[in-house]
């Protein structure tokens, strides 16, 4: 339908012949058809002959949906009235004053199909992918018979393992329902930064394919309500064509497997429509994890009211990230990097420790690091977290002692979460303290904290003491809803980096004894594996602090053999900076003669099996 106030046209005088014209590049404006063809055919002066064609293409087509009733309005304004508009509906019926509508879609063919192709073949890799959608328009030239059925609704399923990539939130954005104007026929003004894609459409209605792109719509605020949805806007820059669909896009929340769906799409026939999504390492798709063959299904229902057709699409991966051999089980390599930033024994320094994990391993779920004695944390001044805040996430700043960088998503430039904190608490999983790691959720235009009540995601870590060194074991939740997340919200995240560093002023400090030693510990899998790790560990300058304790012991002056005497020691610092001094290795006393251990008290000792039994 064209709306001929809004084409330019102008009327040229060859001797007799009056010829009109339309748009400047448009096909109408041959003088055998279109507009020169419309003109004398209203005026009876001759039919509209083909162009070297058996037979003259049709120029309209009857919906290819079987509704009732069959209407048409008609809306119109006077001159003498212009702003008033008046509009009438005319309904198709029978004799007897029945709605009709259409029949026959019973007849109308159709067999659509599917082709989902990305990029490239390695797995766990940031990808571009093509997704095309076929409909034979042959019948829908022909001038005899019927046309194909148009589509109505399309859902697609891709296959597992191609999720959602959160390194492609960097620097994206998202498209406002305003800012799509899905009802208006005016153009959208979507952000650029909010395109993922390019779209393109082949119809036989038009000479030229309609062009244009797909935006990511915003969280939430779109026609479905939902986490992803897509705007596809095209346009045909020579007769002014826009098309704008909205989509749905669900992941699933425990595979992260993705179904887009759009519904009730115009029932105009397409023959080919192209959609492809960005690559590159800002990619918003990544490949599956394993070598292997993954199917991609499709159904699409037509405006005919007939059965949905089915169609699949099949593609293989051949090789691992960066064309590294294929493995199943995928390995478990990470690395560990951890250590004092300020090496100065005994000193105050913050604590640094990065866990890291690449491409095509499995991903990770626990970790536990054993720290050398001496190296710990002075707890005066801080307040402990209790456990209640320490699961909600929302400990205070006074028990605060660190911070959190997260690096998520696959391929070489992975989204860094910053701003996660670190929390120490009280007793936590049978330990005497805690942490509790609160981490943001946000990437880009994604905010996936809005499900939690703390707008945040927790992760928790018991802290032991060993009685005999006093060294530290930390061990994060391996099970339940605090553990470290490998998915949230359907979306894959593929955690790269987590780093971690206790930066809270004047809490830990250093080891005085200079020798050898080491950071150990272990990453545990999802799949189950475990990989031990160890960091060498040594700080420096030990000579440079000072030893002088002071030993004192005293005894009751009144004594007796039956109730035997008293003995009081006392060992003491002298004051000075904390960190001056050497603590204390090895303790060796030898009482005097004249104070003899009772007999009766020795066999009474407690047996070394009873000590470590406490």
């Amino acid at each position: 339908v064209v709306d001929v106030r809004n084409i330019s046209q102008t009327v040229e005088f060859r001797g007799s012949q009056l010829t009109f014209w339309g748009v400047p590049g448009d096909p109408r404006h041959d003088p055998e058809r279109g507009w020169n063809c419309l003109f004398f055919g209203a005026l009876g002066s001759g039919p509209c002959t083909a162009l070297g064609e058996a037979s003259t293409p049709p120029f309209l087509v009857l919906p290819t949906s079987c509704t009732t009733p069959w209407s048409t309005t008609l809306t119109a304004d006077s001159w003498a009235e212009p702003s008033v508009a008046k509009s009438m509906e005319y309904n198709l019926q029978d004799s007897s004053g029945h709605a009709l509508g259409l029949s026959g879609c019973n007849r109308l063919t159709f067999e659509p199909s599917i082709n989902v192709t990305p990029d490239g073949q390695a797995a766990s890799t940031p990808t571009g992918l093509t997704v095309g959608i076929h409909v034979p328009q042959d019948a829908s030239l022909s001038p005899t018979g019927v046309a194909e059925a148009t589509v109505k609704d399309t859902t697609l399923t891709l296959p597992a393992g191609v999720g959602l990539n959160p390194a492609g939130a960097d620097g994206l954005q998202s498209c406002s329902v305003g800012q799509v104007a899905l009802e208006s026929p005016s153009e959208q003004s979507c952000p650029e930064a909010a395109k993922v894609g390019t779209v393109e459409i082949h119809t036989p209605l038009l000479p030229n394919p309609l062009v244009g792109a797909a935006y990511l719509a915003q969280q939430n605020a779109n026609p479905f309500g939902s986490l992803v949805a897509l705007y596809l806007v095209v346009k045909d820059p020579v007769s002014g064509v826009i098309v704008k669909l909205a989509g749905q896009v669900t992941p699933d929340p425990v595979t992260g497997q993705l179904v887009s769906t759009f519904k009730e799409t115009p029932q105009l026939p397409f023959e080919d429509l192209k959609l492809h999504f960005f690559g590159g390492s800002r990619a918003p798709l990544g490949t599956p994890a394993l070598c292997g063959s993954y199917t991609t299904t499709a159904s699409i229902a037509p405006w005919s009211g007939n059965p949905p057709v089915d169609s699949s699409s099949e593609f293989q991966i051949t090789s691992g990230p960066n064309g590294s051999p294929c493995s199943n089980p995928l390995p478990f390599n990470p690395s560990l990097t951890t250590g004092s930033l300020n090496l100065q024994a005994g000193a105050f320094t913050p604590f640094t420790t990065t866990m890291s994990r690449a491409d095509g391993q499995q991903n990770l779920q626990g970790i536990q690091l054993h720290m050398p004695p001496g190296l710990s944390g002075l707890l005066t001044g801080v307040k402990l977290c209790g456990e209640a805040e320490a699961n909600a996430g929302t400990c205070g700043p006074e028990s605060l002692i660190g911070e959190t960088t997260v690096s998520v998503g696959l391929g070489g430039n992975p989204f860094s979460v910053k701003g996660g904190r670190v929390y120490i608490t009280g007793p936590h999983d049978g330990a005497p303290f805690g942490l509790s790691i609160v981490n943001p959720a946000k990437a880009g235009p994604y905010d996936l904290e809005k499900e939690t009540a703390c707008d945040c995601l927790v992760v928790r870590a018991k802290i032991e003491v060993d009685p005999h060194t006093a060294a530290l074991t930390i061990t994060t939740d391996n099970t339940g809803p605090y553990k470290i997340p490998t998915i949230l919200q359907g979306i894959p995240l593929e955690i790269q980096h987590v780093n971690v560093i206790i930066s809270r002023e004047h809490f830990t400090f250093n080891p005085t004894n200079c020798s050898k030693m080491a950071i150990t510990g272990s990453l545990a899998s999802t799949e189950g594996a475990s990989s031990a790790l160890s960091v060498p560990f040594q700080v420096t300058n030990c000579a440079s602090l000072k030893f002088a304790p002071k030993f004192a012991v005293s005894t009751s002056g009144k004594t007796s053999r039956s109730k035997g005497a008293s003995l009081n020691v006392k060992l003491t610092y002298p004051k000075a900076p904390f960190g001056s001094q050497a603590n204390i290795a090895r303790v060796k006393v030898d009482l005097p003669k004249q104070l003899p251990s009772r007999l009766t008290t020795l066999q009474k000792a407690c047996t070394a099996a009873q000590f470590e039994l406490n």
